[in-house]
């Protein structure tokens, strides 16, 4: 896992604090003291495990504003996942991380990132620490050490699963308490024992109690059949004192009934005899408006009689009608004529004002729907290429203003002048730096060592005395000119190095700049950005000129289409001078105008058809009048529509006398049937009022409503009949019989006898509770000495705690067993894992320190480290330096974080300021060292020290990031 970016709302002095694309190996987080390295270190260790308690000083909260919080984006082999965690209106340290996935495959939950049983507590043990906690890790024990080991290789905390375990099994069982659970099922067993043997004791008082029982529960038996016969003499007399008024009033009320009237009348005959007597009322009244209106229409009859002469004439008449109409129309034809003169002249005007010069021949031959498509074609390409010559033109301004800009920004001249500057102390610098020191001092001192060799030679006589002396003669000659030499070389050179500084201090005066290499770099990237916006110009210059070119091909186009527009306007005989809107508004005159002198030639055609038919209509009518009034004629138009208007007048009202006489007779018929029935229904109503008299054995409405009230009286009777038999509720035998008791039984003598039975009833409801009391408790004591039942119980549940108890052994051996191997398996792991650590370790340790230290080791007995020097000695981390101790947990921390991402998933490691007490020496081989780390996993490395960001640069070179906070 690597953390790619980091975004901060609002965490101690940082707010709206981004970083996007973090180096996935090595980040330098540069800044002096107070800008906030601790607490963006802080941030990313609460993102992931979540935020302090609000009680802790290290819960950094916003002193700047904004909302408390952040996220961090993580990528691993699968994903990116976006982690967030933002505290709400109401604070709480355990705020839930928001997890978003990116890229990839979806994540549920932040445990899925890390290995199975990581915590905060390793992270921040070996993968988070600053110089403090480096100093601290001495502190922690050989057993925390190897559990992370441990941890490395399970994927889990293995000591807490070790503790959880034995904590388990002490709940299950222990030998000196007696709340554990297999001890609390031993107890329990051991009573249920005691309560069986004292159960099969109290077996033998059954029998005695048995006997007992049942001659308590014949006594019971017999006072509940007294007590049964009691209250049943009870309900009697008391139902006979109930009865006893309705019987009597119900006698009163059947001799009332006997002296009134057998046939009933109700409301009912009373209202209907009513209704019918109105209704009878109605009748005789409708028939006497019937007959009123009936002489009224026939008088009405006699006035008004068809002439039928002139009513056998009516279709000839309506043929002359219709002759008429055309008739009716010539003075509007002759309207007409001068509605076509007025639109011969509007025909001129609108070809005047259209610019037409043809004859009328011509203009019928012009087809305006092809013309006028032919320019509504050519005005929409019209519209596009003006649109586009618009569009190129606008393009055109936007390249020359963003040339304008780019020369204000850049001049070729000056930039080409610096470009070379810049080789030029590039070149310097490289010349600087490369230069060395020559070959002659290897051949000063080979000159020398021939010359003691000589020496040598001679004093054991190898070789003579004289040819030793002449070869160390020529060999120091040799060694003084080369010697001389070689310093004169040394001193060309120094004027050189001077020449060249100089000669860099006058380049840097001109680019404004300074010679340190960060300064070079942004010296650079100046130049490069002033070289993409000279690229940049030259891109414009060609898209600039390729846009004039289709400017002025656009324009050509627009010509070629004016010239069509006028080609075409001459063709139809249209002045070309006008625009293409104009000449579209004169082809649709020109249209009107065709539509004109087709509808003149079709009225005028029309004009002399109706003239004809006017003729002939004149004929008709003068024949017509010859025939009805004998002799008459009639020659002019006016005087055949005055005599066919009295026709059609008289011939419409003869028609309206006829149909007149047709509806008087429909009435007539109509008022006859209606008289029919009305005298059918009055007849039916009368019948029903004699049957209606004579069903209730009367002669008339007064003698029917007196009945009524007499009949009122008697369904009162019997209502109240109805009511007293219903509070008596008895059949008529039991009535019958109840009736000769109560003619018996005077009222004093039936309370007397109630009083008596219920003092009886009462002495044997006592009994039988003190019988059903003693009944109770036998039964009861009787249950309690069954012992099949109990022992029943007892059984199965000393059964159920056997199981329990199986159970729970069966779990206590498999968790002793559990523990004992996975004890086991961690002494063979850290046998196995441990070494592969402490080789690393070792190796890290070793480079570190230059060889002084060759191996580290574990101390079992002491419960840490040890360190072997090249001597062989073994020291413990306290006989060693400060610095040597933080060297050497460093190398621990590493080869622990190393072994950590191979075996599960690798994690990033932050580290603070952890060289500030090493050496040079060993700051560069640390530094070679985490290089190494860093390709493996990811590494964020703090420092407020400026010499440690240049000594990460020159080791690291483009493999590392610097952020400046």
């Amino acid at each position: 896992m690597k953390i790619t970016k980091i975004n901060i709302s609002g965490f101690g002095i940082h707010k709206d604090f981004k970083l996007d694309e973090l180096s996935p190996h090595f980040t330098v987080f540069y800044g002096q003291n107070e800008k906030g390295k601790t607490t963006l270190k802080k941030f990313i260790s609460s993102i992931l495990f979540g935020f302090e308690s609000r009680r802790r000083v290290d819960r950094y909260p916003p002193i700047n504003g904004g909302s408390y919080g952040g996220y961090l984006d993580l990528q691993t082999n699968k994903q990116v996942v976006r982690v967030k965690r933002i505290e709400g209106s109401k604070a709480k340290s355990n705020i839930k991380a928001k997890l978003s996935t990116l890229h990839g495959q979806e994540v549920k939950d932040l445990a899925e990132l890390f290995p199975p049983g990581f915590n905060k507590k390793i992270f921040e043990n070996v993968f988070c620490f600053d110089i403090n906690q480096l100093q601290n890790f001495k502190s922690l024990h050989q057993e925390e050490l190897t559990g992370y080991l441990q941890g490395a290789g399970f994927g889990v905390d293995v000591n807490s699963v070790v503790q959880n375990l034995t904590k388990e099994t002490e709940q299950l069982y222990s030998p000196q308490s007696t709340k554990k659970k297999v001890n609390s099922l031993f107890i329990q067993l051991d009573e249920i024992s005691k309560k069986e043997d004292k159960a099969r004791l109290e077996a033998d008082k059954i029998p005695m109690l048995e006997q007992k029982i049942k001659e308590v529960n014949s006594q019971l038996v017999n006072q509940k059949k007294l007590r049964e016969g009691l209250e049943n003499e009870i309900n009697k007399l008391e139902k006979l004192n109930k009865i006893r008024p309705a019987y009597f009033s119900l006698l009163e009320i059947e001799a009332l009934l006997q002296s009134l009237p057998s046939k009933v009348v109700d409301s009912n005959h009373v209202s209907s005899a009513l209704e019918i007597e109105k209704e009878i009322e109605y009748l005789k009244n409708e028939l006497d408006q019937i007959r009123i209106e009936e002489e009224r229409i026939q008088i009405e009859q006699s006035q008004k009689k068809p002439e039928k002469l002139l009513l056998t004439m009516e279709d000839q008449i309506n043929k002359a009608a219709m002759e008429a109409n055309i008739a009716r129309e010539k003075p509007p034809l002759f309207k007409l004529k001068e509605e076509l003169e007025s639109k011969k002249e509007q025909v001129e005007k609108l070809l005047e004002s259209a610019y037409f010069y043809g004859d009328n021949q011509e203009l019928l031959s012009v087809n305006t729907s092809s013309c006028s498509t032919i320019l509504d074609n050519i005005n929409d390409e019209y519209s596009k290429l003006s649109s586009e010559s618009e569009y190129l033109e606008k393009e055109q301004q936007k390249v020359e203003k963003r040339l304008e800009e780019i020369s204000l920004k850049v001049n070729e001249r000056d930039f080409k002048e610096q470009k070379k500057l810049f080789n030029r102390l590039q070149y310097l610098k490289g010349q600087l730096s490369g230069q060395t020191a020559k070959k002659g001092y290897t051949f000063s001192f080979l000159s020398l060592g021939l010359v003691a060799l000589t020496v040598f030679a001679g004093f054991f006589g190898i070789i003579t005395t004289g040819a030793s002396t002449l070869i160390a003669f020529v060999g120091s000659c040799v060694f003084f000119i080369s010697l001389s030499y070689e310093f004169n070389s040394y001193l060309k050179r120094k004027r050189q190095e001077n020449m060249v500084n100089k000669e860099i201090i006058k380049i840097c005066a001109k680019l404004g700049t300074s010679s340190d290499e960060s300064s070079m770099l942004r010296q650079n990237e100046r130049l490069n950005n002033l070289a993409y916006l000279l690229e940049e110009r030259e891109k414009l210059l060609s898209i600039q000129k390729k846009l004039k070119h289709q400017k002025q091909s656009t324009d050509k186009k627009l010509e070629d289409l004016q010239k069509r527009k006028s080609e075409l306007l001459i063709n139809i005989n249209i002045n070309q001078g006008q625009s293409i809107k104009e000449a579209k508004i004169a082809i649709e005159k020109i249209g009107r105008c065709q539509q004109i002198l087709y509808d003149i030639k079709r009225k005028e055609s029309q004009l002399r058809e109706a003239e004809g038919k006017v003729n002939k209509f004149v004929k008709s009518v003068s024949d017509l009048v010859n025939r009805i009034y004998k002799g008459d004629t009639v020659e002019t138009l006016e005087d055949s529509l005055v005599n066919l208007n009295k026709l059609e007048n008289q011939l419409n009202l003869h028609k309206k006398y006829k149909t007149e006489q047709e509806k008087i007779e429909k009435e007539l018929a109509m008022l006859g049937q209606r008289k029919q029935i009305l005298s059918q229904q009055l007849e039916d109503k009368n019948n029903k009022l004699s049957k209606l008299y004579s069903d209730t054995e009367t002669k008339s409405l007064e003698q029917l409503k007196e009945r009524y009230k007499k009949s009122k009286h008697k369904d009162e009777l019997l209502s109240k009949m109805h009511k007293l038999k219903m509070e008596i509720s008895l059949s008529p035998w039991e009535r019958k019989e109840i009736g000769k008791e109560l003619e018996k039984i005077k009222g004093t003598d039936i309370d007397e006898k109630i009083g008596k039975y219920k003092i009886q009833k009462k002495d044997a409801d006592n009994k039988i509770d003190n019988l059903l009391n003693e009944y109770g408790k036998l039964e009861n004591q009787l249950d309690t000495l069954k012992n099949s039942q109990v022992l029943e119980n007892l059984q199965y549940e000393k059964e159920t705690l056997n199981s329990e108890l199986t159970e729970a052994l069966s779990h206590y051996y498999s968790l002793s067993i559990g523990k004992k191997i996975l004890e086991n398996a961690m002494e063979a792991h850290k046998n196995k894992r441990q070494p592969g650590v402490l080789d690393r370790a070792s190796r890290y340790f070793k480079q570190i320190t230059s060889n002084e230290y060759l191996k580290v080791v574990s101390d079992e007995e002491k419960n840490t480290f040890k360190a072997i020097t090249k001597e062989g000695e073994k020291l413990l981390p306290t006989q060693l330096s400060r610095g040597t101790q933080e060297q050497l947990f460093l190398s621990i921390r590493l080869a622990l974080a190393v072994e950590f991402a191979q075996a599960n998933k690798p994690l990033p490691l932050v580290v603070d300021d952890i060289m500030v007490n090493f050496d040079k020496e060993r700051r560069k081989q640390v530094l070679k060292v985490i290089k190494d780390v860093s390709k493996k996993i990811q590494i964020l490395f703090f420092t407020c020290h400026d010499y440690m960001v240049d000594e990460i640069s020159y080791e690291f070179g483009d493999n590392s990031s610097i952020v400046n906070l």
